[in-house]
């Protein structure tokens, strides 16, 4: 049985930036701030159909743009995979971010990432949750969808009714 997972989280870096802060009898003086700033992503995770275990695939879309997930591994305590962004804009054609996360409390999953192409990258702290989809409703209701669609459009061919007279 294919299984269809949608994952949300949020993934954290260490930034330091400068800053403007006023100092009573100086004025205003730079100082350079830091903080642990989040980022959310979410996607989906699923089986391709041919092999349960080894043939997940997915998607994820965050701040930074959309990527591919590939070396996908779900099990009941861990979950890793590697997401290569889609513009290389950030990383570079063949570089990645590798997310490994445990099981933590109810539904959460805590980890880090890391850049194990590029070590001058700093890597930090991971969160999300994965939520097991029930894929045969979805595909029911496009179905039903398109089928409504193509009847609604048969029926108007039966009328008579020829798309130039539309327009």
């Amino acid at each position: 049985m294919s299984r269809y997972f949608l994952i949300q989280g949020f993934f954290y870096q260490n930034q330091e930036w400068f800053d403007n802060v006023y100092v009573p009898g100086e004025g205003l003086t730079a100082v350079v701030k830091e903080g642990l700033i989040p980022f959310m992503f979410s996607g989906a995770i699923w089986h391709l159909g041919h092999d349960e275990i080894n043939d997940l695939v997915g998607a994820l879309r965050d701040d930074f743009g959309p990527s591919e997930l590939r070396d996908i591994a779900v099990s009941d305590s861990e979950i890793s995979f590697s997401k290569y962004y889609e513009k290389y804009k950030i990383l570079g054609p063949d570089k990645f971010v590798r997310y490994t996360l445990k099981k933590g409390e109810q539904n959460t999953w805590v980890g880090t990432y890391s850049f194990p192409t590029d070590p001058k990258m700093e890597g930090g702290a991971a969160r999300c949750i994965l939520t097991e989809l029930d894929f045969s409703l979805i595909q029911r209701d496009i179905a039903k969808v398109l089928n409504n669609a193509a009847g609604q459009f048969a029926l108007d061919l039966d009328e008579g009714e020829r798309l130039e007279n539309r327009l």
